[in-house]
């Protein structure tokens, strides 16, 4: 699965940066971002390097229970609820 996500992902970044001016539109972003930017076959180097580990260790990062915000889609008829303890 890993293999075909960075598969996926590749394309679809060379897919984004076909034309000069997304080339330009990726380095900007990076620049202002903060980041350095870098040359679009080192960001496909960088893709190609992940590995189980770091998915892992991001996902312990960002999917975590304190970063979770929950909505909810009811209809107009439904009853309406409330979340309070008392």
């Amino acid at each position: 699965e890993l293999a075909a996500a960075k598969s996926i992902g590749e394309k679809t970044f060379y897919d984004r940066i076909a034309a000069y001016d997304d080339r330009a539109l990726f380095l900007a972003l990076a620049e202002a971002g903060g980041r350095q930017a870098m040359m679009p076959a080192d960001y496909v180097e960088e893709l190609r390097s992940v590995t189980p580990a770091d998915i892992r260790r991001v996902a312990r990062r960002y999917l975590a229970l304190d970063n979770t915000s929950v909505f909810e889609y009811e209809p107009d008829s439904a009853p309406k609820r409330t979340f309070d303890i008392a």
